[in-house]
């Protein structure tokens, strides 16, 4: 009985220094910081790609401390959408004795456009700001912090073009030319290819890993299958295909596949779809018809199970298809071309010029 008194008596005394050191170390970061003044160098910005490497904005702000020499401390320039109240904002931690952050118009833009999901091309607001966080005595963020005042960039993106690893189809309906030939990219760099190829003349075709013959180029292996060193592959029928390669498994397809336009807007409405049709310029599908005032979509395949509109009850439109999106609107009545857009591999695209 007595041994467990003392254990207790040690426990209770244990728990109340633990507290004591844990009061000690609050007193020593709760003193309020000073505001930091903070400034950006513009309050407009028209990102270009090419401009990639240039200075875009330089953010400055003036120090602060926390009421003792003895807290270290660090500052995070937060930059968020205007109206997101800084609730998931992009963070970029900058040491004690810096008082300023330059970002070139790539890394602006990346922040924006990855990090914000603001839609590549459109123009938003971003806010800034710089949030002055003290340090933990063992490291570490504490829960003490001051916030400068907020700063507002109207930012024009520009789209970041990923240079995906791909597959070259070289074949007979192109000459055989695999610097000439469109490719199908591997969109997760995980070896599986997958991408819309026009073919147009029934071909015999092979994947090639570079823009020339050096190799590996991958042939018919059967049963699709591939073979590193098989002869040509057979694409039967010409037309618009989505063409995979999965170099883990060696296996192939090749599907023929029709895009169409319906909708109360076009001349057939919701009966059947109008077909669009290949622009070897362009690399994408176009129609020109005349719409009235209405609805459209477009469906894959004459199928409602591939039905395409754009946006939903929680994603605005932002002219990239979604499946079973909302339909599309046609505000004003006219002769339209109509652009369905594969070129990028993630977001598929669409556009609606009046002519």
């Amino acid at each position: 009985m007595k041994k467990l008194l003392f254990n207790l008596l040690i426990y209770t005394a244990c728990s109340i220094l633990v507290i004591s050191c844990k009061k000690d170390e609050d007193m020593l970061i709760s003193s309020q910081g000073a505001k930091p003044s903070f400034t950006s160098s513009v309050s407009q910005l028209t990102l270009v790609q090419s401009d990639a490497d240039k200075d875009a904005v330089t953010f400055t702000w003036t120090a602060t401390d926390f009421g003792n020499s003895s807290i270290a401390y660090r500052y995070i320039l937060q930059l968020d959408k205007k109206g997101n109240n800084f609730a998931k904002p992009a963070e970029f931690e900058i040491s004690e004795s810096v008082l300023s952050k330059k970002m070139t118009v790539a890394e602006f833009n990346e922040a924006v456009v990855s990090k914000l999901q603001v839609t590549p091309g459109a123009t938003a607001d971003v806010e800034a700001r710089v949030k002055a966080v003290a340090l933990k005595l063992g490291g570490g963020n504490s829960s003490e912090f001051v916030l400068s005042d907020v700063k507002t960039i109207n930012a024009k993106t520009y789209e970041i073009k990923i240079n995906y690893r791909s597959l070259w189809i070289p074949g007979a309906y192109q000459g055989w030319s695999p610097d000439k030939a469109m490719t199908i990219p591997s969109v997760k760099d995980d070896g599986k290819y997958a991408g819309y190829i026009y073919f147009s003349t029934a071909s015999m075709f092979k994947f090639a890993s570079k823009p020339n013959w050096d190799g590996p180029n991958y042939g018919d292996g059967g049963a699709g299958l591939l073979s590193a060193s098989g002869g040509d592959l057979n694409l039967p029928q010409a037309g618009y295909h989505w063409l995979t390669a999965d170099l883990n498994a060696m296996t192939w397809s090749a599907e023929k596949r029709s895009w169409g336009l319906l909708g109360s807007a076009t001349p057939t409405s919701w009966d059947s779809d109008t077909d669009m049709i290949y622009d070897p310029a362009t690399n994408t599908l176009k129609l020109t018809l005349n719409l009235t005032v209405g609805k459209i979509k477009f469906r894959l395949n004459d199928d409602w199970g591939f039905n395409y509109g754009d946006g939903d009850d929680s994603n605005a439109p932002d002219g990239v298809v979604d499946k079973g999106g909302k339909d599309i609107d046609v505000a004003v009545a006219g002769n339209y071309t109509v652009t369905l857009d594969f070129n990028d591999p993630v977001k598929f695209k669409y556009t609606l010029k009046k002519n």
